[in-house]
């Protein structure tokens, strides 16, 4: 896994702390890092060996945007992990343009959203809108910035145990900041007004006024510390030692440890509040924010509701003249930073969402429309098993029809285009902007051809998937020519659902994969009786022989009648069936009307349960200029165990063995339909075990779970 990690500098605070051990976590599993700075401050020197060249930013903002650019596009990293708000606006800007999963973590603190100048909820609002995961130490920074629950994600910081492991003894650090008394009060934070150090130094000024055994020490640098330095230099009870490198260190003579924050700004999860519990010391500091999800009140300290002076100076006396309650809230402080909040446990929960991310793709689905049909159908149960798998899917569909009501439970919202061609094309083009799919999958050739005017301008992966029969090319018309190499020229993968259809299309072999479709099994569990489908019908024949297809110029319906009439010449113990709509089938049902052997159901929903009182079942082409693909009308004889009768040609000799599963027809030959469909009524055991076979074999090849998995085999191929 490759991630290129950005952040404001490493000038010595929390989340530079924790952006190093996060980056060492990640190497040492085996993770490239790359690592962008916004200014050449570093403070943590170890990173320089662990991560030899680190790109620093230029200050003028075009120059660095361009640079993170260039970075992102040359080392093509996964996953791009920023760590402040404006390096986020840069890669939240190249994310239209670049293939990358993108990790916000700026949300640090739980601050008053009211306190937010505009330009920085604007940039926030930027940064979330492109962001794949934000992430917040705390869940009440996830409030606070008001993140999007859909990408919203709690991942604590972690305290890297090793770092206390060999610190001085206790008696080196008082003789070097001359503390002889028994107790120290000690506040970690930079003196900025987000922290409320004069909350901290009344509370001392108390305290002093009761008893002389405590000094009180304050550790951190920054605007407001001159102030208080020059109030204090004569007093040898309150020690201000400014920026120190070994924190631990300090905090280890600490008797209890205190964090106040200005009011209208909260923390996340505070790393010295964590350092003080790992310590084993105390805490008392401000409530609200992440300090209530990292300290148990009354267990490992005191939480103090609007910094009242008052509270804050009766729990710091109360631990003082408490010594030993004081050391079993420290060390219940410190188990619960083992157990909650180490710096393993923070790498592995980023490395996790990291690979979640990596595993879960967005997906762009595109058709004409959700009428009932084969590669409709096919589509369904597609985003059905995609969305079951975790990853997120969107459908677009040019006009709104949708008889597969099941979708509306998988995608809430389905996008329909206009009819004016450019404002549809504008419309997949936003659509792709504001979606950002990982891969964008057509399955008709004008769907197709709008992605592929985008593909020049925007960063996806395209799947074109028009090609589902393998029709004799001359019938193409010159336009449908065209726009199918434009197709196949700007996809990265076409798929077809039969090695037919690759030949007849002349897909380049380059780009070219076959996936078949899948029989979902589930849809034919639970079956009406046969005896009730007969009776809606009026069938009263032992026998029966149906063709499910629409009237179409490409079935021939045709020489399906003309087999219905030669062998209703000379037997009256079979029914033929006719199952589809279209306009072809007016004159058909003129003619047969009247004849009580055949019948025609117009569309049914609900095919399954027609097929299975089928004893053959047909599927019929003109072979003059058309043959299947993958039939899903075949498909599902088969599955119901029925034997065939089809067309030779096309993907169905992909599908049926001929003499095994059923039998495949030259030409549509008349005769020798006729004789097969005799032999197979007058063989009724050897028409069921032929059944049985196309049967086992639809379940072993053709399966919906094969299909699902064979298209997510190519997407991931593709984006790896």
């Amino acid at each position: 896994m490759k991630i290129l990690f950005l952040i404001n500098d490493l000038d010595g605070g929390g989340k530079e702390r924790q952006l190093v051990e996060l980056i060492r976590g990640c190497l040492l599993k085996g993770c490239e890092c790359q690592l962008i700075l916004s200014r050449d401050k570093i403070y943590y020197e170890e990173i320089r060996q662990i991560l030899p060249e680190i790109t620093v930013l230029s200050r003028f903002r075009l120059v660095a945007w361009f640079r993170v650019f260039r970075r992102i596009r040359t080392f093509r990293p996964d996953i791009v992990h920023s760590f402040i708000s404006f390096s986020s606006l840069y890669v939240s800007l190249c994310k239209p343009f670049l293939n990358f999963r993108f990790v916000e973590e700026s949300v640090r603190s739980a601050p008053f959203r009211k306190v937010f100048p505009w330009h920085k909820k604007a940039v926030d609002r930027i940064n979330f809108f492109f962001a794949d995961r934000i992430v917040s130490n705390s869940q009440a920074g996830l409030i606070s910035y008001r993140v999007p629950p859909g990408k919203a994600h709690v991942i604590y910081n972690g305290f890297d145990f090793r770092r206390i492991s060999s610190i001085r003894n206790e008696a080196g650090i008082r003789a070097e900041l001359h503390i002889t008394t028994p107790w120290v009060i000690g506040m970690v934070a930079n003196f900025t007004e987000n922290k409320d150090y004069r909350a901290f130094f009344t509370v001392a000024d108390r305290i002093l006024q009761q008893r002389h055994d405590v000094t009180f020490l304050a550790v951190g640098e920054g605007p407001g510390m001159a102030e208080f330095r020059s109030r204090y230099s004569g007093n040898p009870a309150v020690r201000i030692t400014g920026a120190r490198r070994e924190v631990e260190e300090l905090i280890n003579i600490f008797t209890v440890g205190v964090l106040l924050s200005n009011t209208t700004y909260l923390e996340g999860i505070s790393n010295s509040i964590m350092e003080y519990m790992a310590l084993g010391k105390p805490v008392v500091a401000t409530y609200g924010g992440g300090t209530s999800e990292l300290v148990e009140e009354g267990k490992s300290g005191y939480l103090v509701r609007g910094n009242r002076v008052e509270e804050i100076t009766g729990h710091l006396l109360y631990l003082l003249d408490h010594a030993e309650e004081g050391r079993q809230m420290g060390q219940c402080g410190r188990v619960r930073i083992e157990q909650r909040f180490g710096a393993g446990q923070m790498v592995d929960r980023h490395v996790a969402l990291y690979t979640s991310m990596l595993e879960r793709m967005k997906i762009l689905f595109m058709i004409n429309n959700l009428g009932r049909g084969g590669k409709e159908r096919q589509l369904v149960e597609l985003i059905k098993g995609c969305v079951a798998r975790g990853h997120t899917c969107q459908l677009i569909m040019n006009k709104y029809v949708v008889q597969f009501e099941e979708i509306y439970r998988f995608l809430p919202a389905i996008h329909v285009l206009n009819k004016n061609m450019a404002i549809a094309w504008f419309q997949v083009l936003k659509k792709i902007i504001l979606f950002r799919p990982d891969i964008v999958h057509s399955f008709i050739s004008f769907s197709s051809f709008y992605a592929a005017l985008c593909k020049p301008f925007i960063k996806f992966r395209f799947v074109e998937e028009s090609v589902r029969s393998a029709p004799h090319r001359d019938v193409f018309s010159w336009h449908k020519k065209a726009m199918d190499q434009f197709n196949f020229f700007f996809a990265d993968q076409v798929v077809s659902n039969s090695r037919a259809g690759l030949v007849s299309y002349k897909i380049p072999a380059k780009k070219a994969n076959v996936i078949c479709n899948g029989f979902d099994f589930a849809r034919i569990s639970v079956l009406p009786g046969e005896a009730e489908i007969r009776a809606r019908l009026a069938i009263t024949t032992p026998w029966v022989a149906g063709m499910v297809a629409n009237f179409t110029r490409n079935k021939d319906y045709g020489a399906f009648f003309r087999v219905a009439d030669q062998v209703l010449k000379h037997r009256e113990d079979v029914t033929f069936v006719a199952v589809g709509g279209g306009s072809g089938s007016a004159g058909f049902l003129s003619r047969y009307s009247a004849n009580p052997h055949i019948r025609f159901t117009g569309a049914y929903r609900e095919i399954e349960h027609l097929v299975n009182i089928f004893t053959v079942g047909f599927l019929l082409s003109d072979s003059r200029h058309h043959a299947e693909g993958i039939s899903n009308s075949i498909m599902e004889y088969m599955a119901l165990g029925k034997p065939v009768i089809a067309t030779a040609g096309g993907g169905t000799p992909e599908l049926v063995e001929d003499g095994v599963s059923g039998f495949l027809i030259p030409g549509n030959d008349i005769q020798e339909m006729v004789r097969c469909l005799n032999y197979l009524l007058d063989h009724p055991e050897e028409a069921r075990q032929m059944g049985a076979l196309g049967q086992a074999r639809t379940r072993k090849e053709f399966s919906l779970n094969r299909m699902v998995e064979s298209h997510l085999e190519l997407y991931s191929r593709m984006l790896n």
